[in-house]
């Protein structure tokens, strides 16, 4: 037999089909894997959620993937900073961002529903849910600020953060996706000195506050107090979220206050343009804010 005949060496057809069936079942293990990971419900801790207030025969009327729309009797109350689910014997959960009443019709906004979306109107039992973070991350962070950093697309630098440092946010306020902060929409660097005095220990903080609601020695001033305040929590970093809204005069002067008062080694000035004039940013504006300060970080 010619030697360059010789089958040998030659897997059998069954070896290869073997082979095959091995390489796809575990690249579909690996796809199934990352996708579990993205989906909503793998960040909660479904095993300890704890459901308290309910309100019977609640009408549910108009369903889209970030909308929802519902009549409540008056003893039902919503709070955007809770999780909700409303039942029919079929279960859904559902967080939202902010709500529009009108008589006794709520319309839900930025809407994020967490297992599945209900597919018909009708009527539901609507009930509030505990529901926890099933990792909340090993390193304490504060965030603390006006719409800036609580407005808009703001949960995605929580998200982010939480995803590339491990950081666990403390806080008294939570946003759509269940991350703390501390702070408001309405809320001024007034208020924030009163609430830095009291916020918790952490590794790191960072603060936001727009200018634009108080005469700007005012706001120097009050950015100088939030700053010797958090001095003495000892934290690594502070990352200070300065948007670039202003009048050029007056983009100058603050751009001068952070460099000379706030800004030294410990204390950290991210300068970002806001869009469209607004108070806040947009996704990709906190993701890239993110970035920035992982990089701090990890530096």
């Amino acid at each position: 037999m010619n030697k360059y005949t010789n089958n040998s060496n030659v897997p059998s057809a069954k070896s290869i089909i073997y082979t095959v069936v091995g390489l796809l079942f575990f690249y579909n293990v690996i796809f199934w894997s990352n996708l579990r990971k993205k989906l909503p419900q793998s960040r909660y801790d479904w095993s300890s959620v704890q459901l308290k207030d309910s309100c019977q025969n609640i009408k549910v009327f108009k369903i889209t993937k970030s909308n929802l729309s519902i009549k409540l009797p008056d003893i039902c109350r919503l709070n955007a900073y809770n999780t909700y689910l409303l039942d029919n014997g079929n279960q859904y959960w559902f967080r939202y961002e902010y709500a529009i009443k009108k008589n006794d019709t709520f319309k839900l906004f930025d809407v994020h529903w967490l297992k599945g979306m209900p597919k018909k109107n009708g009527f539901y039992k609507l009930k509030t849910a505990d529901l926890q973070l099933k990792n909340k991350g090993q390193i304490k962070a504060v965030i603390l600020g006006d719409a800036l950093v609580c407005r808009g697309d703001a949960e995605f630098l929580r998200q982010q953060l939480h995803k590339q440092l491990d950081w666990h946010f403390l806080g008294n306020q939570k946003d759509v996706l269940n991350y703390a902060y501390i702070g408001g929409t309405n809320m001024t660097s007034e208020d924030g000195i009163k609430l830095a005095g009291n916020i918790p220990k952490a590794t790191y903080y960072v603060v936001g506050f727009n200018s634009d609601t108080l005469h700007l020695n005012d706001y120097f001033r009050n950015i100088l107090i939030i700053k010797n305040k958090l001095k003495n929590k000892n934290a690594h970093k502070i990352f200070w979220i300065v948007p670039e809204r202003e009048k050029p005069d007056l983009l100058k002067k603050i751009g001068d206050f952070y460099t000379q008062k706030i800004a030294d080694d410990k204390n950290i000035i991210l300068k970002v343009e806001s869009v469209e004039n607004k108070p806040y940013l947009n996704k990709n504006q906190y993701e890239r804010l993110a970035k920035h300060i992982a990089q701090y970080v990890k530096d």
